[in-house]
C-alpha cells in the first residue's frame, strides 16, 4: 500500500519492492542524523521507496532527498526533490554536495547536514606535485546572508555524504 507523495517519481508498493535493484530510498536530510554513518536502512519497509528517474539505474549509492533552504537556490529550488549518489568517487571539486557537520550548522534549518558547491584550494608542494590547503563549501544564493563554511581538508568535523545527480522538481 502506498500514500500519496509530493515526490515527482512512483512510489513502489512494498510487496513489489526489490531493494536497490528497482527502487531507490528517499531520506529526509533534516532527520536523518545517523542514517548516512553506516550507509544501511535499519527498516527498509517503514521507508518511502521509488522507482529512479528515467535513464538512473537504482544502485546501492543512489537516493532521493529534498531539498529545504535558499542557500543553493540558483541550482536547487527550496523544497525541490533531487537525486544524490553516496561516496562520491573521484574529485569533488565543483560538484554541488552534501556534507554531514559536527561543529557547525545548516543556516537553513540548523541541520546537521548542509548542501553547498565543493571548492578545494590548492598550493605547489616542493616536489612538484599539489595539496589541497582549503576546502570551501559555497552557497549558490540570489540571497546575500549565506557564506561559504572554510574547512582544512583534514577536518573531521565536516564529512561529505553525496553528491548531486539530478533536480528533478
Amino acid at each position: 500500500e502506498t500514500k500519496p507523495s509530493l515526490l515527482p517519481l512512483k512510489q513502489v508498493p512494498l510487496a513489489q519492492r526489490r531493494y536497490f535493484h528497482n527502487c531507490i530510498p528517499v531520506y529526509d536530510l533534516r532527520i536523518a542524523a545517523g542514517t548516512f554513518g553506516d550507509f544501511q536502512v535499519a527498516d527498509p519497509d517503514a521507508s518511502e521507496w521509488v522507482q529512479p528517474p528515467e535513464n538512473l539505474p537504482a544502485s546501492l549509492d543512489i537516493f532521493v532527498a529534498r531539498v529545504h533552504g535558499e542557500s543553493m537556490n540558483r541550482v536547487i529550488p527550496n523544497g525541490a526533490w533531487c537525486v544524490f549518489r553516496r561516496n562520491p568517487a573521484g574529485t569533488r571539486n565543483r560538484k554541488i554536495v552534501i556534507a554531514q557537520l559536527r561543529d557547525y550548522s545548516d543556516p537553513d534549518n540548523g541541520g546537521a547536514f548542509t548542501i553547498k558547491r565543493y571548492e578545494s584550494i590548492k598550493r605547489a608542494t616542493s616536489d612538484g606535485h599539489t595539496e589541497s590547503t582549503l576546502v570551501r563549501l559555497k552557497p549558490e544564493s540570489t540571497l546575500d546572508k549565506y557564506e561559504p563554511i572554510e574547512i582544512t581538508p583534514d577536518d573531521e568535523n565536516v564529512w561529505i555524504v553525496a553528491e548531486l545527480v539530478r533536480v528533478l522538481a
